[in-house]
């Protein structure tokens, strides 16, 4: 359980990463979105595309060079993307790049709120993860507990009763108050005959 709520916290914080990288980077992400769109608008298959991208790559189209993979299966487009603020200093524009998937139906804003929104649905899983792992918890603290109460109880009953010579056989007390012994099986009526009949 833990192992999977750290997971989940990991995946949350890799959509707030994703999410953060496009509203920094917002305008080169809708020029991308729109670069390709354009591009897909005007009859251009997906291969054509491709090869048009690397060719832009090669004469230094910025925009180009943000789009690292196409999925026309999904719809999206895989751009590189890194935190480079205004106001940063060079040295921390050296950020390292993350590939982020965009999808090409929505802007880059709307991008960005998907990317929040699938954290919210990630820490919203972590809770009821978490919950699910203390009622659990709750649950067999209570059983062992109830086991324990249950063990005790059976185990004081046996101290407390002593057990008859006749109980090992078939036994009942009669309308008239004798105690009325059987054997189990004709090996046992043996031994209540020899050993435990009086002569006479």
């Amino acid at each position: 359980q833990e192992n999977r709520v750290h997971t989940l916290r990991k995946e949350a914080d890799h959509c707030i990463t994703m999410a953060e990288l496009i509203e920094y980077n917002l305008e080169n992400v809708d020029a991308a979105i729109k670069a390709v769109r354009v591009s897909l608008a005007n009859g251009m298959s997906w291969e054509a595309l491709a090869r048009m991208i690397k060719d832009e790559k090669k004469a230094g189209n910025p925009v180009a060079g943000l789009i690292d993979k196409l999925s026309f299966e999904k719809n999206c487009i895989t751009l590189l993307l890194s935190n480079n603020l205004d106001d940063m200093d060079e040295e921390e524009k050296t950020a390292p790049v993350e590939k982020v998937e965009v999808d090409l139906s929505l802007s880059a804003h709307a991008n960005a709120r998907r990317w929040y929104e699938m954290k919210k649905k990630q820490e919203t899983k972590q809770e009821k993860t978490i919950t699910a792992h203390e009622k659990a918890f709750k649950a067999a603290e209570k059983k062992t507990r109830l086991q324990l109460a249950q063990e005790k109880t059976v185990a004081a009953i046996t101290h407390m009763r002593k057990v008859h010579w006749f109980e090992k056989f078939n036994w009942f007390i009669s309308s008239e108050n004798y105690l009325i012994v059987s054997g189990r099986d004709a090996q046992q009526n043996e031994l209540v005959v020899k050993r435990y009949m009086s002569k006479g």
